[in-house]
C-alpha cells in the first residue's frame, strides 16, 4: 500500500502479507503447523517433536501476525512504528541529518529493514521493521515524509 494522507501533517503505510519476506515467514508458519499436527498423530513417540514444532509454529504466527500489523506513521515530527505484539518505536526527525533505509535480511533482532535517522549531534535512532513490508512502500512513505516538511534539509539514503 502506497503512503496516505491522513491528515496535513500526518501520513501512514502499512505492512502487507503479500511480499516476499511475508510470504517465507507464511509458508514457514505452515509448515511448522503441519510437522507439528503430523508428530502430534504418532502418538507417544512424536509428543516430543509435536510439543517442539508446536511452539516453533506458534513462535512464527506470532512473528507473521506482529509483521502483518504492523504501520509507521508520520506524526508531529517523528516517524512511530506501531504493531500489535511489538508495541511502539519512534525516532523524531528534529535536529536529524540523514535518513537511511537498509535491508537487514531475515532477521528477528534487527528486522528485515530499519531506518536509521542520523542526527547533527552525531547521535543516532533506529526502527526495526518485520517481514511484511515492501521495500518500495517504505521508500515511497519515506519520499513522503519529506515532501510534506521541505523546510526540512534530510538526505534519504538506501544501503
Amino acid at each position: 500500500m502506497s503512503p496516505q494522507t491522513a491528515a496535513s501533517t500526518s501520513l501512514h503505510a502499512e505492512a502487507l502479507l503479500v511480499s516476499l519476506n511475508g510470504g517465507i515467514v507464511f509458508a514457514i508458519a505452515i509448515l511448522m503447523s503441519s510437522v507439528a499436527i503430523a508428530s502430534g498423530t504418532q502418538g507417544m513417540a512424536g509428543l516430543t517433536q509435536a510439543v517442539l514444532f508446536g511452539l516453533l509454529s506458534i513462535g512464527a504466527w506470532a512473528y507473521l501476525v506482529d509483521g502483518i500489523t504492523e504501520k509507521i506513521v508520520y506524526e508531529k515530527d517523528s516517524l512511530v512504528r506501531k504493531s500489535l505484539l511489538a508495541g511502539t518505536t519512534s525516532a523524531s526527525l528534529a535536529n536529524a541529518e540523514r535518513v537511511v533505509l537498509k535491508y537487514e535480511g531475515l532477521n528477528l533482532i534487527s528486522g528485515v529493514e530499519s531506518i536509521t535517522v542520523f542526527y547533527r549531534d552525531k547521535k543516532t535512532s533506529r526502527i526495526a521493521l518485520g517481514p511484511c513490508w515492501r521495500r518500495r512502500d517504505i521508500d515511497a512513505f519515506l519520499q513522503a515524509v519529506v515532501q510534506a516538511d521541505p523546510s526540512r534539509d534530510v538526505l534519504i539514503t538506501k544501503e
